[in-house]
């Protein structure tokens, strides 16, 4: 290919690099903010609370309301990212054709949490304080159709090519409004229930800045006629339905095991495992933001047939979701034990699970948000095989090993299921498009991750018996430094200068 027609294809792939670092930026610099805010809340908790059965019951009603409002969405965080990518002149006629039901279904569940709230007490509680569960499900309850209703607003707003809505409000105001409530509960002295209230109210936020956004934002249709925008709204439908029942199987995955741990073991064993799980969430949140940076570029890609285009922004954004959240989980694997020291000693048991979710989560992100390249090309149904498969093998998995094993038990199960809803798909993209994530880059970032910081948090662990929460983050600091020093002699691979070129852009 020469002459012009190189020139114009080589500016279009400069141009999508270009829009997945801005957006991959924005998003992974909000989802920074989200996990170190949801962490935070997350100890304020734990330490806040009288006891880990007591905090264990407020991070019960937390996983029932992820529970209710994701499951409420019926599957449009990624139906209208799909749909409004390519048709934005009808994003306000397929936002009301996401919302109403979704606000519908939303009330309904929480009408649902609040009236069997006492039931849920007894079986979530394993007997131990099932009065203090009741009460912070009746207390998160009337919160779950605002925090539905600005996830859907929210995917309608990234179908338009945007992060910044959802940065703004849904990985910052929110997490740091939560902290900000969360603290103000402490300090009053409020009860577990009053805690809970004002961890669930931080959405209401959201809903409002996230309704204000679409509403005035959203371009009116022009030159698209009834009928057309009717026969989208049936294609968002054919392409949703399946991934509403897929979003249950995600919500269960994500949620379920503390559920379970609760019912199986007790709330007092369910707050070290969410303790074990919270310390992963900077690595999900950034997961989960490149996805989101990803999924509308690669819906335009596939939507004009460009395999290549696709393919390039897969395995750019892998390599650098490698390159920032590899090291800090193979610190959690080595030095695991000291970090779950912030949640105060009795936390440490926690250490094996601990290492035993890193690891998977290793494999996780080094596929990259192949699912979401799957879900772009119209794989709704293969997405929801594989969450049902997950599921089933999840929780078999807990059932079995749960009663025994407790903790290590539930993490050897939401591995198993995590595994599988990430193969799946790897296997699937490859057969359907010949696309992989892998590439030179993913090596780079992949061998330099392991090989720095597994080096520092290594020679850590050989030279200090059982190391604390200061020697682990002294050893993980050493680490990143040495990873971002070495990784910085392969910038080109990594296409490092679009990242430099989107932070100068926002001067």
């Amino acid at each position: 290919m020469t002459g012009p027609v190189a020139s114009a294809e080589h500016a279009r792939r400069a141009n999508g690099a270009s829009q997945l670092a801005r957006g991959g930026l924005i998003a992974v610099a909000g989802s920074a903010i989200n996990g170190v805010a949801a962490f935070v809340v997350a100890v304020m908790i734990a330490r806040g609370t009288e006891s880990t059965a007591a905090s264990g019951a407020v991070f019960v009603a937390t996983a029932v309301f992820n529970v209710g409002y994701i499951v409420s969405t019926l599957g449009a965080e990624v139906g209208l990212v799909r749909n409004v990518s390519r048709s934005p002149s009808a994003a306000r006629k397929l936002l009301r054709a996401a919302g109403v039901p979704a606000a519908i279904v939303s009330v309904s569940v929480a009408l649902a949490v609040w009236t069997s709230r006492h039931r849920l007490g007894q079986w979530l509680a394993d007997g131990s304080n099932p009065a203090d569960v009741s009460a912070t499900l009746g207390a998160v309850a009337p919160f779950i159709p605002f925090a539905t209703l600005a996830a859907v607003a929210l995917a309608a707003s990234r179908g338009l090519a945007t992060m910044t809505p959802t940065t703004m409000l849904d990985r910052i105001t929110r997490p740091v409004v939560q902290v900000l409530a969360v603290t103000v509960a402490g300090v009053l002295g409020a009860s577990v229930s009053g805690i809970a209230a004002m961890w669930a109210l931080a959405f209401v936020p959201s809903f409002i800045g996230a309704s204000w956004w679409i509403t005035t934002k959203a371009p009116r249709p022009t030159g698209v006629d009834a009928v057309t925008v009717d026969d989208m709204v049936v294609s968002y439908w054919e392409f949703t339905a399946p991934q509403a029942v897929t979003a249950v199987l995600n919500v269960i995955l994500r949620w379920a095991d503390i559920l379970i741990v609760a019912a199986l073991a007790g709330t007092n064993v369910a707050a070290v495992y969410t303790a074990a799980s919270r310390l992963l969430l900077a690595g999900t949140f950034v997961n989960g933001a490149i996805m989101q940076a990803v999924s509308p570029l690669v819906s335009a890609a596939l939507g004009r047939n460009d395999r290549d285009e696709a393919r390039r922004l897969l395995s750019t954004g892998t390599a650098w979701l490698v390159a920032v959240v590899w090291p800090g989980y193979v610190a959690l694997i080595l030095l695991g034990g000291g970090f779950l020291e912030v949640f105060g000693p009795d936390y440490r048991v926690g250490a094996t699970a601990l290492a035993i979710l890193s690891l998977a989560m290793l494999v996780a992100t080094g596929v990259g948000p192949i699912e979401a390249v799957l879900l772009m090309d119209g794989g709704s149904r293969l997405s929801l095989a594989d969450n049902f498969a997950a599921v089933v093998v999840m929780l078999t998995i807990d059932v079995i090993l749960v009663p025994q094993y407790g903790l290590s038990g539930a993490a050897v199960g939401w591995a198993a299921g995590l595994l599988v809803t990430n193969l799946g798909p790897l296997w699937q993209v490859k057969r359907r498009l010949n696309i992989t994530p892998f590439s030179r880059a993913h090596l780079l970032a992949a061998t330099t991750a392991v090989a720095s910081m597994g080096t520092v948090a290594g020679a850590t662990r050989l030279a200090v018996d059982d190391p604390g929460l200061g020697i682990a983050l002294a050893a993980t600091v050493a680490g990143m430094v040495l990873h971002v020093a070495v990784l910085s002699r392969f910038a080109d691979e990594l296409q490092l200068g679009e990242l430099r070129s989107s932070l100068r852009s926002k001067r």
